[in-house]
């Protein structure tokens, strides 16, 4: 089951690199294959990071950085109403409203 959605950020990437391999002759994308391949490889992320702890036991479970900023505004500040999330699949720290 392929749960990666690809945005319209993606889209416009992937159209960055299917003119660049339309140049050097090269077969475009399909979105159906991009959206295959990011999902593997989120997947394979979680997987490797979950295989790859040290061992010790944290009174943080989840290895949340307390002194987290935003990814996207560099911003720690957070307010109950703009909290600081965390991606399930990378653990990147975004707000709410950056998230959008």
């Amino acid at each position: 089951m392929i749960e990666y959605d690809i945005d319209e950020e993606d889209n416009q990437w992937l159209s960055l690199i299917n003119e660049e391999r339309k140049t050097e002759g090269l077969t475009s994308v399909p979105q159906e294959a991009f959206e295959l391949l990011m999902d593997r490889l989120e997947k394979e992320c979680v997987f490797e990071s979950q295989v790859s702890g040290n061992g010790t036991e944290s009174t943080n479970p989840y290895n949340i950085d307390e002194n987290a900023v935003c990814c996207i505004c560099n911003d720690g500040e957070c307010h109950n109403t703009n909290a600081i999330l965390f991606c399930d699949m990378c653990n990147l720290a975004v707000h709410q409203e950056c998230y959008g």
